[in-house]
């Protein structure tokens, strides 16, 4: 009689080989579970404290041997602070500075505020203020967290003496323009009708121009980069200024001559009372449409003067805005053609 294959010695010895393989097989994994690969992370940054035009070093720890995740590639990479991604803030290095420390690398990243970058720096201002605490992390340029926010943080200073002492300088400046403006004779030349009495679109003029120019000194030095400050909406502002400007001149140049040829009375010719006054009045006293223009005129650059203080760049006029500029000025230009009354 056969002897039975489950009975064979052999048989059992391949079973129990089996079987211990198993148990080790579950063993290892248990243990992979419990002890997994570490990922990647920031582990110190350096300085701990930064300003705007530092260079900061970012300790990464368990970077791998050969890396195979394609979020591991820094010429994808940009800093995040709080999780706002900073733009053109790439690290200096594409290739990882190995350390002392087995499995440690570092990272160079540019600490620095421009036209790329002001956006972010923005909502960054809105949270924290002008100096603060924020979680340091990195993320791929598309928005991909690499490393997420923390727990390292960095003290950052966004220069705030700085911005206070560029306020100040170009306060001064723009004190001096005016009062060259109103009390040298070369100044209100420029901006008085024949008569001498202020003219308003000469005077609105002057005051856009002074407020872009100034701002354009102040958030030039701010940032260190002249560049790429003035945008569409405030050429159009200086072009609604100018054009009505231009128009009110030409009006004026205009009813002098017919008041000349008609012995009447026109407003281009009468002398300066006080330079509100001659801005706000026609021939009767004070007008509506002068006092709408200068109204929205003073509200507009008082804005306009918060918002670069604030946000550090011009404010973005939207098209409704630059349309309601447009129509007072137009408003202002079209009531000047009855400047003028028999004498």
């Amino acid at each position: 009689m056969r002897t039975s294959i489950l009975h064979s010695p052999w048989h059992l010895v391949r079973l129990a080989v089996v079987a211990i393989l198993a148990v080790f097989a579950r063993v290892e994994a248990c243990a992979g579970a419990d002890n997994p690969v570490p990922e990647p992370g920031i582990a110190r940054v350096d300085p701990p404290q930064a300003k705007i035009g530092h260079t900061i070093t970012l300790t990464v720890t368990n970077w791998p041997a050969n890396v195979t995740n394609r979020l591991l590639a820094p010429a994808t990479w940009v800093l995040t602070l709080d999780g706002i991604p900073i733009p053109g803030s790439s690290p200096d290095n594409l290739i990882p500075v190995p350390t002392k420390v087995n499995g440690a690398v570092q990272f160079d990243f540019p600490f620095r505020r421009d036209t790329l970058s002001e956006s972010a720096w923005r909502k960054l201002q809105a949270k924290t203020g002008w100096c603060g605490s924020a979680l340091i992390g990195i993320a791929t340029t598309n928005g991909a967290a690499v490393f997420s926010p923390g727990p390292v943080h960095i003290d950052f200073d966004l220069d705030f003496l700085a911005q206070a002492v560029t306020a100040v300088v170009v306060g001064v400046v723009e004190l001096a323009g005016i009062i060259g403006l109103l009390f040298t004779r070369g100044g209100r030349r420029m901006l008085q009708a024949a008569g001498g009495r202020y003219s308003l679109g000469k005077c609105q003029m002057a005051w856009w121009l002074l407020i872009v120019f100034a701002s354009y000194l102040y958030l030039g030095f701010l940032r260190r980069n002249f560049f790429g400050i003035i945008q569409e909406p405030e050429l159009i502002l200086l072009g609604i200024s100018a054009a009505t400007g231009l128009g009110a001149i030409a009006i004026d140049n205009q009813l002098q001559a017919q008041a000349a040829q008609r012995n009447t009375r026109a407003l281009v010719n009468e002398p300066s009372r006080w330079f509100l006054l001659d801005v706000i009045s026609d021939l009767d006293g004070p007008s509506l449409h002068r006092v709408q223009m200068t109204t929205w005129t003073l509200f507009f650059s008082i804005y306009f003067v918060l918002y670069c203080l604030a946000y550090s760049e011009m404010p973005n006029f939207d098209k409704t805005l630059l349309t309601l500029m447009g129509i007072s000025g137009a408003t202002y230009v079209g009531f000047k053609f009855p400047e003028e009354k028999p004498k």
